[in-house]
């Protein structure tokens, strides 16, 4: 069987989608040929039978240029396709819908995300399936609906065997983009109040996307420098994964306080690597609350007492091996392609 996919960067370096990547190469193992058109082609290493076609944004290309290259690369591929795979961005499934289905091409949606848009609701016509980490990362009402857990690679976010909990200070770590949903002020504020007490760090690895993120990422800087915290909180900017894995080993806590709703994969790459998470999410609570892990979104207070809670725990390796198997049995990266292909090769 051939597969078509559609997704929005290859590139192993990019911070945010970096991690397709490794969903390339697992796809590549059960399809007998993979095509990919993505919006924007960077450094990639990807076997013979895989081939990547780019819209052309990494050359400045025109939006008109995009769409003629869409066109052409879904007609002029069409007998090296039987499916097609679309990630996150539904916009491809309403442009190419219609070819499609008269191609006889079933289309398949994976989709992580709270909103619920008209174009969203548009694309449900044309899908035969839709994939999501979890019933909060798609919240349209529909039978197509899959629940399939994320996808990490539990290899490469591995367990650190020799981590060990200092109980007299407190190393915290985010990762992700920087915008007003991801609230880091919360973060920074509960960092205010506790530096007096513990002996605390926080690193913040990611950027500001938008002009809107970047707007907001001056507001945590500035909240940075006017209550004296540029000691204890390190702007670490962008990073490929292999670079936050060293991160994430030595934190004792993954800060989320993202208001986003759905299941969010950074979170749970930190649980697979034996780091513990502390979150306000509604797709996380479930798996983080029986260990006292969570607090109330946008509640300073209560996300202060999760962590005054969390210093005086003792079985905190403990705790962080069992989510870690938790993440290993739901959300492995093997196992979700393997589930993808044979979903998707039904008739």
């Amino acid at each position: 069987m051939k597969l078509l996919i559609l997704t929005q960067k290859v590139d192993k370096n990019d911070q945010n989608l970096g991690f397709f990547h490794r969903w390339l190469l697992e796809f590549a193992k059960y399809f007998e040929r993979v095509t990919i058109i993505c919006l924007y082609k960077g450094e990639y290493n990807l076997p013979e039978n895989v081939k990547v076609l780019s819209l052309g944004k990494e050359k400045g290309q025109s939006r008109i240029k995009y769409l003629l290259n869409f066109y052409t690369y879904i007609w002029s591929e069409r007998n090296n396709y039987d499916k097609v795979f679309v990630h996150m961005n539904q916009v491809y499934v309403l442009l190419g819908g219609i070819i499609w289905k008269i191609l006889g091409k079933d289309i398949y949606l994976w989709y992580t995300h709270k909103s619920i848009t008209t174009s969203l609701q548009l694309s449900v016509l044309f899908i035969k399936k839709i994939f999501s980490a979890s019933k909060e990362s798609f919240r349209i009402k529909t039978s197509k609906l899959n629940v399939m857990g994320h996808g990490i690679d539990v290899d490469f976010f591995s367990i650190n065997s020799n981590k060990v909990f200092d109980d007299s200070k407190l190393k915290l770590v985010t990762v992700g983009r920087i915008s007003e949903s991801k609230d880091l002020v919360a973060i920074l504020k509960a960092i205010n109040i506790l530096k007096t007490e513990t002996k605390i760090s926080l690193d913040i690895i990611g950027s500001a996307i938008t002009k809107e993120d970047v707007s907001y990422f001056n507001v945590v800087k500035k909240y940075v420098s006017d209550n004296g915290l540029s000691d204890i909180v390190m702007f670490r900017g962008p990073m490929p994964q292999e670079k936050i894995l060293p991160y994430l080993h030595n934190a004792d806590l993954f800060m989320h306080t993202s208001t986003t709703g759905s299941l969010d994969k950074a979170a749970l790459e930190a649980l697979a690597c034996g780091t513990l998470v502390v979150s306000s999410n509604d797709a996380l609570i479930p798996i983080l609350s029986p260990y006292g892990l969570t607090f109330t979104t946008k509640d300073v207070d209560s996300l202060v007492t999760t962590l005054k809670n969390f210093i005086r725990k003792k079985n905190k390796k403990e705790i962080s091996g069992k989510l870690r198997d938790i993440v290993v049995q739901n959300h492995s990266l093997k196992s979700l392609i393997s589930r993808l292909f044979d979903t998707i090769q039904l008739k």
